[in-house]
């Protein structure tokens, strides 16, 4: 019972602090695990009803902690349909600069009967005009 109390009140000796669990308490009490669930289940059914009761520190513990995991999941399903989104535009750019990747090879091999432009005062003209 003694170590019930003191996983329940979040201060074990032995097991881990915030572990809410009847594995923690075994350790606390330095037993082995089957003897709470399987030979003594009347503490075993104390401890869950003690742990779940309202007003326990540790079913509200309990309470945030799930509060906690809620939100934190609705923050991973938002990263992760950002990460679709920033995917699908990397490939719409990937296609983008592998069109233009093209187009600009077609270009080079055509002949070189455009002139480039050069700029004049008011005017862009065609390089090697005169006037």
């Amino acid at each position: 019972m003694a170590a019930m109390m003191r996983v329940l009140s979040g201060q074990p000796k032995l097991a881990k602090p915030g572990d809410l669990t009847i594995t923690a308490v075994a350790t606390e009490a330095q037993l082995k695990r089957h003897h709470l669930t399987h030979k003594h289940t009347d503490l075993k059914d104390l401890f869950y009803r003690l742990r779940d009761q309202p007003g326990n520190p540790a079913s509200e513990q309990k309470a945030a902690a799930a509060a906690e995991v809620a939100e934190l999941n609705e923050k991973l399903a938002e990263a992760r349909e950002d990460a679709r989104k920033w995917k699908l535009t990397a490939h719409t750019f990937a296609r983008a600069i592998n069109v233009l990747t093209i187009e600009n090879a077609q270009l080079a091999e055509q002949p070189q009967s455009l002139r480039p432009l050069r700029a004049s005062a008011h005017r862009w003209e065609p390089a090697g005009v005169q006037r």
